[in-house]
């Protein structure tokens, strides 16, 4: 089988299962490899064309409440896990963190704190004057 023949060969195969937009040329590889590198350009065929489903079809077709609820509870499940994941990533991050930047950090979490405690007590205070 020489060299156009093995390529008609596999791109026959590819179309059992794609859409076939385009083959190139052989195009020699570099050096002195005996081989060639050929591109195609393909498409994934789209379903087959169904019937359209009649109402009796559809409400069979639908996805019952528990169905519904198990999916949406799956999508849940996915973020969470990757929040996680992110979450242990950070801490992992943060327990590699060198001392002096640990302790600036504790001393910048002690001001943060204070500020809040002082802007609750201030919001107390006006709430309480707004309502005299």
């Amino acid at each position: 089988m020489d060299l156009p023949e093995e390529i008609d060969a596999w791109v026959d195969a590819l179309r059992g299962t794609f859409d076939v937009l385009e083959v190139s040329k052989p195009i020699p590889n570099r050096g002195d490899s005996r081989m060639v590198r050929v591109y195609v350009e393909l498409r994934l065929r789209g379903p087959s064309c169904s019937p359209k489903p009649t109402a009796s079809t559809a409400t069979a077709a639908a996805p019952t409440e528990p169905d519904r609820l198990a999916a949406q509870l799956r999508r849940v499940n996915n973020v969470v896990g990757w929040a996680r994941a992110r979450i242990t990533s950070l801490h992992n991050k943060r327990d590699k963190t060198p001392e002096p930047q640990k302790a600036r950090r504790r001393e910048c979490d002690v001001r943060a704190e204070e500020i809040q405690r002082l802007v609750d007590e201030l919001d107390k205070a006006l709430g309480g004057g707004e309502r005299q």
